[in-house]
């Protein structure tokens, strides 16, 4: 008879933190609990994989990828589809234009073998040989492949050969989230908070919460937490990466020149970045003409306005975001203009800090 060993699968995010949290307060069986590491966590993240790892009292298994995500990216040598080469050869723009002259060709039964018994030599003559995935896409998420599932299946199957064991897959998605859920031909899945205890994502995160769980705020920016560099972001989580997280985005716009296609299907970084200042600069105007009516009606309140925005974290950030871009475009700018923009702002406001200089930045390039 088969030994049953239950593994958790843990991505250390708010549904399976919460998931793992309840399977021990409930003294479910838990043989393993393992993250699967792609290398392109938030550094909160992996601080909070460290905490739960100590509060609970178990050891949590990391697996990662020989080869990291830059290497999968733009390095790996991939061989082209078919499809992929005919659009190359025959300049075909899309998938209908790919269809049209598909059945332009009326291929039979013996041509379509024939194709697929010469598809080495056609690799080779026509050079069916690309550097890297690209950037993951819909009909091709290898990130997913690469750094998940063949890592977990590779360990299982080596520690827990399928002559002798039997596993049991616990996967952390949230009620309101059950259509995601998918039966496996190859492993039995359990999904306890569907199956069991019905919480949903708000539920798991508040439950978090109250467990000191807070992943440094990073639940505070995004709706998700996943890799840093991932294309799925939604645009305002994009934008909030932008603005948060610097580095990070300046990471991406590397590797978007390596990579053969570009990290968003609709827009490119550039188009990205002037939408966002766009959308940045705006917000930042709306408190200066706030600001305005303050002092100008309101002498008494202004110091207290004042304080309320110079310790607003978000308004910040997105201030050291607008320096980050504008800083060297603004000294260009003739010295004697700066000057006399500054004492300005000093005689008509009386201060002179680190917001109003951000202003005069602004007012600066118009």
């Amino acid at each position: 008879m088969k030994k049953v060993k239950h593994i958790v699968s843990f991505s250390g995010g708010k549904d399976s933190t919460c998931m793992l949290l309840k399977m021990i307060e409930n003294n479910m069986q838990i043989d393993e609990i393992i993250f699967l590491d792609t290398g392109k966590e938030f550094e909160s993240m992996y601080d909070h994989i460290k905490k739960v790892e100590k509060d609970i009292g178990r050891k949590i298994t990391r697996l990662k990828s020989k080869e990291c995500f830059e290497y999968y990216l733009y390095e790996h040598q991939v061989k082209k589809r078919i499809t992929t080469w005919l659009k190359s050869k025959y300049n075909i723009k899309n998938k209908h234009e790919l269809k049209k002259f598909l059945e332009s060709c009326n291929y039979d039964e013996l041509l379509i073998k024939l194709i697929k018994v010469s598809l080495e030599n056609l690799y080779k003559e026509e050079k069916l040989i690309q550097n890297g995935y690209g950037w993951p896409s819909k009909g091709n998420r290898w990130c997913c492949q690469k750094f998940k599932k063949q890592q977990i299946s590779s360990y299982v199957k080596k520690k827990y050969p399928s002559e002798d064991y039997k596993i049991i897959e616990y996967h952390g998605i949230a009620y309101d989230e059950r259509n995601r859920s998918k039966k496996n031909k190859e492993k039995e899945i359990r999904y306890p908070l569907i199956e069991k205890w019905k919480i949903t994502e708000k539920q798991a995160l508040q439950y978090c919460y109250k467990r000191g769980y807070d992943w440094g705020g990073l639940y505070e920016i995004f709706d998700r937490v996943s890799c840093w560099c991932c294309p799925y972001k939604k645009i305002n989580e994009l934008m909030n990466l932008y603005i948060y997280y610097p580095d990070k985005w300046d990471k991406i716009k590397d590797m978007d020149k390596e990579s053969f296609n570009e990290f968003k299907n609709k827009y490119s970084l550039q188009q990205l970045e002037e939408r966002f200042n766009k959308e940045i600069k705006k917000e930042i105007e709306a408190v200066v003409k706030e600001l305005r009516k303050v002092y100008i009606f309101n002498h008494e309140y202004w110091d207290d306005k004042l304080k309320e925005i110079n310790e607003n974290k978000d308004i910040q950030l997105k201030m050291k975001r607008i320096n980050y871009n504008l800083d060297i475009t603004v000294r260009k700018f003739n010295e004697d203009k700066r000057k006399i923009m500054y004492h300005l702002i000093e005689i008509i406001l009386g201060q002179s800090n680190e917001f109003f200089n951000l202003l005069i930045k602004i007012y600066l390039l118009g």
